[in-house]
């Protein structure tokens, strides 16, 4: 994970994405690319926002930070002109980064997943993981709660949230009621939740995380927030549906309603 890309608003909020973002790419090795949209109609916008960007990239090209980090932290600004909605997914295409960070914004909750918002139309053009940073950090990542179904999607989910919260407790959740029962069964999913653990464990060359998989009874929206509420994690990784585009976030679906419903940051899978 060697290219983080950092979606900001320059809101004072959007600190706290930005901190988070710096933690995943120490934790990885990886850059962070930070990048704004401005009205091309405001040229003050504009010459705001390049000020803006000095504030949070030296002229050596780092991040400037008070996080204590192993490392200066490579790190580049980019001003967009355009509106966000349009030239944001455009730019995530062209670049195609391991992972897209952001948080809240002004005038919407990029957290709160509402069919039609920027949100929506970020999530459902880029293929990467998404990250929602809804709290400010404390430090790495410690407890990562996973929606678990066994499938790929759902692995990739895992997968992404234990490159960037090594050293984390896992709680997968298993909803039998939203799986179809020909396609996966506590056995074959427990089975699929071990082998991401082992693949991650063998290319990080670590120990198997500590993780467990429970039955989460039927419905897997409601056993998130239970256990959210329970467990006080502060990750939430879910995989998107198998539906393409906007329809994988929609009102009702799964993704959608867990990425506005938890109150923790929130972790999209890759489709």
């Amino acid at each position: 994970m060697k290219h983080i890309e950092i979606l900001t608003d320059l809101h004072p909020r959007s600190d706290r994405a930005l901190d988070r973002a710096a933690l995943v790419a120490d934790a990885c090795g990886g850059e962070l690319a930070i990048t704004h949209a401005v009205d091309p109609a405001s040229p003050a916008d504009r010459a705001r926002t390049e000020e803006e960007g000095a504030l949070f990239v030296d002229a050596q090209g780092y991040l400037r930070t008070a996080l204590a980090l192993a490392r200066p932290l490579p790190a580049r600004w980019t001003t967009l002109e355009g509106d966000a909605g349009d030239v944001l997914p455009e730019h995530l295409d062209r670049e195609k980064p391991d992972l897209v960070v952001t948080g809240t914004g002004r005038d919407y909750t990029l957290g709160k997943i509402i069919l039609g918002s920027l949100a929506d139309r970020i999530a459902a053009a880029s293929r990467v993981p998404l990250l929602v940073v809804k709290r400010r950090p404390v430090g790495p990542y410690r407890h990562v709660l996973v929606a678990f179904d066994g499938s790929a999607r759902a692995g990739a989910a895992l997968a992404t949230a234990l490159q960037f919260a090594p050293g984390a407790q896992v709680l997968g959740l298993f909803a039998a009621g939203d799986v179809d029962p020909a396609r996966a069964d506590a056995k074959t999913v427990q089975a699929a939740f071990d082998r991401v653990l082992d693949a991650h464990a063998a290319a990080a060359g670590a120990p198997r995380p500590k993780a467990d998989l429970q039955m989460a009874g039927d419905d897997i929206l409601s056993a998130m927030i239970a256990a959210e509420r329970e467990w006080k994690p502060d990750l939430c990784a879910f995989g998107r549906s198998e539906k393409p585009g906007l329809l994988a976030l929609e009102r009702g679906s799964h993704s959608g309603l867990l990425m506005a419903h938890l109150r923790s940051d929130t972790l999209l899978g890759q489709r």
